[in-house]
């Protein structure tokens, strides 16, 4: 829940600021089913990666699903 409202905070502050604003979901568990959890945090530690991605990252529980409306479409 807390990296929803860091990207809709920052997408909100972008909008307020005439920018367009993108979000990629990507269901990391789906697309790397072996990857282990542990070791892509430390890649992306070396990588020096955006540290809320990152905590996200190792935060991330298996099993959640998110749904998001927009304009009254909902998407899993």
């Amino acid at each position: 829940m807390e990296a929803v409202a860091i990207l809709l905070n920052r997408a909100h502050a972008a909008w307020k600021n005439g920018h367009i604003t993108v979000v990629l979901l990507m269901d990391i568990e789906a697309a790397f089913p072996s990857v282990a959890k542990g070791r892509l945090v430390n890649l992306m530690k070396v990588s020096q990666m955006d540290g809320d991605l990152e905590q996200w990252t190792e935060s991330f529980p298996s099993e959640t699903t998110v749904e998001i409306i927009i304009e009254g479409n909902a998407m899993e």
